[in-house]
């Protein structure tokens, strides 16, 4: 086992026995929100310094609006923040990378909760103009670069912008071996699902598979922050070729 994958096998352990903290706190919203915290601060340590996140909803310039997720990651360096109220805020849709759930135990209603989030959040538009570097590097070699304005469905893979990541982590299951057949049947749109201690689920691409990766296999909670931290990357980069430009898009 790698140095990464025996640090991030004791964070696991560590998030498994803060879980088992949290049962002093007999409200649930209590509960939830410690849960969230335990992850955001764990999670904002091993993702790039560009990425922050947040509670609240998302809002795009059509007036779209999606429930509350518990962690929204977003553009840390570029991106202002729609509006703030304490540890809630609403968040620019372009400024988006990603929607993690965190539930307490990841069975049939939490997969159906967060397939309705997901569903949400996909009827999203995002509208981006390139900057000066987009255009540059689009004149001087002619790639990796746009020179107009675009616009598209925030899950939809299209142009230079990456599809927003969504990700569920839970602390307890049902039993594994129903989950891939209750995520189907739910249509859940998730790119990776992680159970602490148990494993994780990561989505295959072009088919609406998951593989399966035990903890026995490698940490569950390795296999999550290594998807997210590859499935982010290409927003950190993409960001510095597309720009929201808020006066042109929200008013």
């Amino acid at each position: 086992m790698t140095i990464l994958k025996q640090q991030l096998l004791v964070a696991e352990n560590i998030l498994l026995e803060q879980f088992k903290l949290t049962s002093a706190y007999r409200n649930p919203n209590t509960n939830g929100s410690i849960k969230e915290d335990f992850i955001r601060n764990e999670i904002c340590q091993r993702l790039p310094t560009g990425v922050a996140f947040g509670k609240g909803e998302i809002v795009d310039s059509l007036s779209h609006k999606t429930g509350e997720h518990d962690l929204v990651g977003y553009d840390r360096n570029f991106a202002s923040i729609f509006q703030c109220f304490g540890a809630h805020s609403t968040f620019f849709a372009e400024s988006v990378f990603s929607c993690i759930e965190v539930k307490s135990r990841f069975d049939n209603s939490a997969i159906v909760d967060c397939a309705a989030k997901f569903s949400a959040l996909a009827t999203l538009e995002r509208f981006y103009t390139p900057t000066n570097l987009s255009i540059q590097k689009k004149r001087i070699i002619g790639v990796g670069g746009f020179d107009e304005r675009m616009s598209f469905q925030t899950r939809g893979q299209t142009g230079d912008i990456p599809r927003v990541v969504t990700a569920v982590i839970a602390f307890s299951s049902s039993a594994h071996s129903t989950i891939d057949q209750q995520i189907r049947a739910a249509n859940l749109d998730a790119d990776v699902v992680c159970v602490l201690g148990v494993g994780a689920w990561i989505r295959e691409w072009n088919r609406n598979n998951f593989k399966f990766l035990p903890n026995t296999l490698q940490p569950a909670y390795y296999s999550f922050v290594a998807f997210l931290d590859e499935l982010m990357a290409s927003h950190l980069t993409r960001h510095l070729f597309a720009r929201v430009r808020l006066l042109d898009t929200y008013i």
